[in-house]
């Protein structure tokens, strides 16, 4: 299916990533970037720094690497930020919005029940589904094989007990995850876990326990941001 400017599809949750993949017209090639999490409980000043550094740290560094981008797809909270800001740099993609069918609407649809994708990914995976979270077994599958033998990047900002998850997720594929600390919940909680980990409760010890966790504090420049993900992507 093609929207104005994206393609979709609609998967199964047991879709295998390489059939996602093959119908979304992608192939492991560049490297890959899964942003995760969101902007819930921010202060407004704790938002607008998180804000100006995905505008100005994140999407530039995806545009100067080539990196393909898998997010949650909405247009709201982390991935709203990084679907406008990508935008304004008219980045090419692939840009890929995974995010249950059943609570989301497609470009160019008007459903006030549902949530919208973000208009400026490329292509749109639609998982058959009700609810938030059911989306994360194909997105995950679409990672791992978009990843194959090319460099792979998490980056969490804020989020909650769903994106415990998704860090969990990232860690089991081999992919290390960049903290956003100042961003609020999930991502800050880890952050201190990994400075003081005997003050932290249980679930999250184990997590900042696992490695492959980095911190990246939001105190820093815009462009700290751009040069650190560049390091890690090999650019």
């Amino acid at each position: 299916m093609k929207t104005d400017n994206a393609t979709a599809v609609l998967v199964a949750k047991t879709t295998p990533g390489a059939e996602i993949a093959a119908r979304l017209g992608l192939r492991p090639q560049r490297p890959l970037v899964v942003v995760m999490g969101g902007a819930a409980k921010l202060a407004p000043d704790d938002r607008a720094r998180l804000e100006r550094h995905i505008h100005e740290g994140l999407a530039p560094a995806m545009l100067r690497t080539g990196a393909a981008v898998i997010d949650g797809g909405t247009d709201s909270g982390i991935m709203g930020m990084l679907n406008a800001a990508l935008a304004g740099l008219g980045f090419p993609g692939p840009y890929v919005g995974v995010a249950p069918a059943g609570v989301t609407s497609l470009p160019g649809e008007h459903d006030e029940h549902a949530y919208p994708f973000g208009g400026h990914h490329t292509h749109i995976v639609q998982v058959e589904g009700q609810a938030f979270g059911e989306e994360r077994r194909p997105l995950f599958a679409l990672a791992e094989f978009l990843s194959a033998g090319q460099r792979s990047l998490g980056v969490l900002a804020n989020g909650g007990s769903g994106a415990e998850k998704e860090v969990l997720e990232n860690v089991r594929q081999g992919r290390e995850v960049v903290l956003l600390r100042g961003s609020g919940r999930l991502a800050d909680e880890l952050a201190e876990a990994i400075d003081t980990p005997h003050q932290a409760r249980p679930a999250i010890h184990q997590m900042a326990a696992l490695g492959r966790l980095t911190p990246f504090d939001l105190r820093n420049p815009p462009l700290f941001l751009q040069e650190f993900l560049l390091r890690k992507l090999g650019a």
